[in-house]
Parts: structure tokens; C-alpha cells; sequence
């Protein structure tokens, strides 16, 4: 109530300011104030006299006068475990050089890989900090609105993963969510670069991913999540991927020619995927060269015919799969026989195990599931590799071309694996 009647006015909002980050700022402007308190009078002048002549340029984006105090605070960095803080008393002369260039793979529950690159020379001290902005438009001249800090690391030498930073600091990227992050370096005795912003989107969730893209002087074949690199093996030949890469379905793509050539993915990347009581499913793109229709070859296999594996072949001009598990004194065996003549086109092959329900899939179309109780064992030794192009890496040896080998540790939906084959 006023002498000229009611005003009604709404209720401020409160500033407790106590959320996680808001308590870590605070802390961080607490310890650099108290280091601007330590500074000399001569080295305050320093910072008075550097913020008089440089009104805007790195302290401020507009023209508006500042302090000496906002300089020296603005020149800190978030102190952290793995490296020593700055310990400047003088303003800096120059700037440290932003990152120009990221090579990601983020994946939905890991890893994040974020390969960053400068070309400021890398000093034991340099730092990078990082800030995410989530669920951004696909159109890049969107700004982000809200940076949510992730971590300050050293920049030589870091772990180039940062699944656990952004777990630590309680941020849990999905598949297809289209982010934002925000770079700045900062090297001792330079100010902090310019902020670099990227986007990216993140990538499903995969165990193993095979692109079979290598075209290289040496035998790796690169898993896209960078865990659970293959193996190209060919003893009589060139086991150089430059020497093998040929035209894909899906850019290029690994030949194999049937004689003792294999892409060996070893038991102890593959096994605990495989083993019993999980969910999974494993595809690839084949594109078979002249099969031999009197002759077994396997494609894609860990099967021995006594016990546990799976197989995906050709046999009497047939396009085979099936798996086996051990039955009592005996196996179980679930074999598909697919209709067409081999032939030499690209075709998508899949399995899954959901439960104790097997399935197959040619082309993205399911055959009938067999479920039953024995389904549930282990559909891999933990002693046997698991071969594109033999039967692991022993003889039965399938001349073709493997694009695209994927091995997820969940079972896809029917819908998930016909968007596969329509790649």
C-alpha cells in the first residue's frame, strides 16, 4: 500500500544459488579474488594500466571501461586436479591460439571421443576447457542459450575420452541429440583463446563398429568406437588395408578372395557380448565373388560344429545361417535355408538374440524366431575368434567383399535392423 493506492508487483525470484556449478564458480571466483589480493601494488598497477588501455579486444565485448580486478579475474581458469594453477602476476601480451579443428565419435553411453587440434604450440601446462549445450537445432547459426561446463584438462596429453567427464559432471548425451561444444585454450603467460564452437550428433549405441573404410599401410581395421579394432590377416598376400580396399556398399569397403584372407575380431572383443544370458545382434554388408556352390564358405563365423557359434555361408548355390549351442550329449541347431540362387550383389545379413529368441534376417526381412530355453547359452568361446571371410581364421574361406560389420551388445527392434539394410 502506497499514499496513491495499491501496487500490485511481482515477487522476486530467489538467489539461493546453490546448485552444482553455481557452487563451483563461486569457489573458483573466490580463490582467484584471494590471489588478487596477493598481487603487489606495482603488479595491481600492471592490470589497472593493461584494462585502461584495452577497454573491449579480449576483456569485453563492447567498449564499457573496466577494472584491473575484472582483467586478472577473467584470466583465470578453473583450477583442477591434473595440473598446476596459473600463477601470472602481469598481464599477458598475447593470445593463445584456438582450436581450429574436433574429429568425434560420441556415442550414446560412451565413449566420447573428441580429438581436438591447434596450432598454437603445445606447452606441460596448456589447458582446455569444455562446454556442452544440448539438444541444439540442426541449424548452426543457432546460438546455444545455456553452456553447461563440462571439465578443465590438461591439453597435451589428455585422455581424449571424455565419457567420464561429462558423466562426472552429470550429463548423459542420447542418440541423435544434435549438441553444441564450446572450446577455449589457455596456455601460461597468454590470455584465453577466442571460444571455438562445434556441433555434432551423437551416435547410437554399439559395441563394435566396422566401417571397413581403412585404406592404409598396415593390417588394422578400425572400430569406430576405437575399443575393439579387427585384424586383417593374409598370409600369402598383401594384409596392408590399402590393398584390400575396394568399393563398398557404403563408401569403400574390404575384399577378401577366398584363399586364406580374414578380418579377425578376437575372442575377448566379441565373447562378452556373445556370451550366455545376453541380448545382442551382430550384422553385415557381404557381397559374395564367384562362390564355389559345391563348397562351405563361411562369410561370417565363430562356429565349430561340435559345440557353440555362428555361421553365415554359402552351400549348394544357397545362401545359408545358423547357429548352435550344446544340448545335453548333443547341440541344438537353428539353420535357415534362403531362397534365390547366390548371386553377386551387396546383401545385408543380421542376427539377434533377444531372451531365448533367436532370429535372422537377410535384407532387413526377419526368417521365423525360434525361441526355446537352450537359446540363452553362450553363442561364442571365450577361446575362439571370430572371422569375416572363414571360418575363424581355419580354412572354409568365402571370397567377397565386408562393409559395415556392427556388433551391439542389445537386440535391435525388426524396425532398426530393416533401416540398417536400407542404408
Amino acid at each position: 500500500m502506497t499514499s496513491n493506492g495499491m501496487i500490485l508487483k511481482r515477487r522476486k525470484p530467489p538467489k539461493s544459488m546453490h546448485s552444482r556449478n553455481e557452487i563451483a564458480a563461486r569457489r573458483g571466483f573466490s580463490k582467484n579474488a584471494i590471489r588478487w589480493n596477493n598481487l603487489t601494488p606495482s603488479q595491481v598497477k600492471a592490470f589497472d594500466a593493461y584494462a585502461a588501455n584495452h577497454p573491449a579486444s579480449i576483456l569485453s565485448p563492447s567498449s564499457k571501461p573496466t577494472t584491473g580486478r575484472a582483467a586478472f579475474l577473467r584470466l583465470r581458469v578453473p583450477t583442477g586436479p591434473d595440473y598446476d594453477p596459473f600463477v601470472e602476476v602481469l598481464p599477458p601480451t598475447v593470445q593463445t591460439l584456438p582450436i581450429h579443428t574436433i574429429i568425434d565419435n560420441v556415442f550414446e553411453g560412451g565413449p566420447y571421443w573428441l580429438f581436438t587440434f591447434t596450432d598454437m604450440p603445445a606447452t606441460s601446462n596448456m589447458v582446455q576447457s569444455l562446454w556442452v549445450a544440448r539438444f541444439q537445432s540442426r541449424t548452426e547459426t543457432h546460438k546455444p542459450q545455456r553452456w553447461i561446463p563440462i571439465d578443465t584438462v590438461l591439453y597435451a596429453g589428455a585422455d581424449s575420452n571424455f565419457y567420464d567427464h561429462f558423466t562426472a559432471a552429470r550429463v548423459e548425451l542420447v542418440a541423435g541429440e544434435h549438441i553444441a561444444l564450446k572450446y577455449v585454450l589457455r596456455a601460461p603467460d597468454h590470455w584465453p583463446s577466442q571460444a571455438r564452437t562445434f556441433w555434432i550428433t551423437v551416435q547410437e549405441r554399439i559395441h563394435t563398429l566396422l566401417k571397413c573404410d581403412d585404406d592404409n599401410a598396415f593390417s588394422h581395421v578400425v572400430d569406430n568406437t576405437f575399443q575393439h579394432n579387427a585384424t586383417l590377416v593374409d598370409p600369402t598376400g598383401s594384409d596392408h588395408t590399402q590393398d584390400h580396399s575396394v568399393p563398398g556398399h557404403i563408401g569403400t569397403a574390404l575384399y577378401l578372395d577366398g584363399v586364406d584372407d580374414s578380418i579377425i575380431i578376437s575372442a575377448a572383443k566379441h565373447y562378452p557380448v556373445m556370451a550366455a544370458g545376453t541380448d545382442f545382434t551382430i550384422a553385415l554388408w557381404w557381397k559374395c565373388d564367384n562362390p564355389n556352390p559345391a563348397t562351405t564358405l563361411h562369410f561370417l563365423s565363430n562356429y565349430l560344429n561340435t559345440s557353440e557359434g555362428l555361421l553365415f555361408y554359402t552351400q549348394t548355390d544357397l545362401f545359408k545361417t545358423a547357429a548352435r549351442v550344446p544340448d545335453g550329449g548333443g547341440v541344438k541347431t537353428y539353420a535357415v535355408e534362403w531362397p534365390g540362387a547366390v548371386d553377386n550383389d551387396w546383401h545385408h545379413w543380421a542376427f539377434k538374440r533377444k531372451g531365448t529368441a533367436w532370429t535372422f534376417y537377410k535384407d532387413g526381412v526377419p526368417s521365423a524366431t525360434d525361441d526355446d530355453p537352450l537359446n540363452s547359452q553362450a553363442l561364442a568361446d571365450a577361446a575362439r575368434v571370430l572371422a569375416i571371410g572363414s571360418k575363424y581364421n581355419t580354412g572354409n574361406y568365402a571370397p567377397g567383399t565386408a562393409d559395415e560389420f556392427r556388433l551391439y551388445d542389445y537386440a535391435l527392434s525388426d524396425q532398426q535392423i530393416a533401416a540398417l539394410a536400407a542404408m
